[in-house]
């Protein structure tokens, strides 16, 4: 149980809203289900790297539009923070823009991007906020899950710091997505769990035609039958959390939930 102030626009208030945006508010938002294995360590990559399916985001962040800044303030920035495990934790900002008060532009220094190394997608949040130069003051952000975010130009709708969407108020960014595996390539993290599924359901089928030829021939021997029939049921376990995960995920279609 976690126990969060409504009545106050915070971090924790708005880090919940992006969570349990999620399929449109409909259904469950679960653990990732390597989140249940007895060797999970969040500090230990080894033992969840190869199921979390790492990737690095890289943000740039080029315009915004019909941001409310006041005139006697000095222009403002953005900053994109990812919210996940400590080893994933990691803010970045823009200059700031004094020139244009109601659109702001970022495009000469963002040549190079923001690079996020995120090892938990699933469970990591991007923050974009629009800051006062002055203040530092928040005066519009939106919080997304990471595993939701898609490549190339995007309008990234705006909200106040009550997560309530702001009129017209938007940023236009880039955003480039590589996954840790080249085999991976401009997958998003949603769907690696389908590429796992296959490989893992290809391991069991060549296990029970295995399995099945010794019982026929008997030309292994117990013990190592008994290994063969342990294997198998350890890839028809990881079949079955995978696919159960998919199912709670994939209620709605994210693609609208999150229409970046």
């Amino acid at each position: 149980m976690v126990a969060l102030n409504f009545q106050m626009p915070d971090l924790p208030m708005q880090l919940n809203h992006a969570m349990f945006c999620r399929n449109q508010k409909v259904g469950y938002t679960p653990k990732p289900s390597y989140f249940y294995k007895e060797d999970f360590d969040p500090m230990e990559d080894k033992t969840y790297w190869y199921r979390s399916s790492p990737v690095t985001l890289t943000i740039k962040i080029l315009t915004a539009r019909l941001i409310s800044i006041p005139k006697h303030r000095g222009g403002c920035y953005v900053t994109v923070t990812v919210h996940s495990i400590d080893t994933d934790q990691k803010t970045l900002k823009t200059p700031i823009d004094r020139k244009s008060v109601l659109s702001p532009k970022w495009y000469e220094s963002s040549d190079h991007g923001m690079e996020f190394s995120i090892k938990m997608p699933q469970v990591a949040i991007i923050q974009f906020s629009v800051c006062d130069g002055a203040s530092n003051e928040v005066l519009a952000q939106r919080c997304v899950p990471a595993d939701y975010i898609r490549e190339g130009y995007r309008s990234v709708i705006l909200h106040n710091t009550f997560s309530e969407e702001l009129e017209l108020a938007s940023l236009l960014v880039h955003v480039a997505v590589e996954s840790a595996s080249s085999l991976h390539d401009r997958c998003l993290p949603q769907d690696f769990d389908a590429i796992r599924i296959k490989e893992k359901s290809k391991k069991a089928k060549d296990l029970a035609t295995m399995i099945y030829s010794s019982f026929k021939h008997g030309s292994v021997e117990q013990n190592q039958l008994q290994k063969y029939q342990d294997e198998l049921e350890e890839h028809l376990n990881a079949i079955y959390d995978l696919k159960f995960s998919k199912v709670l995920f994939d209620l709605e279609n994210p693609q609208q939930a999150f229409p970046l």
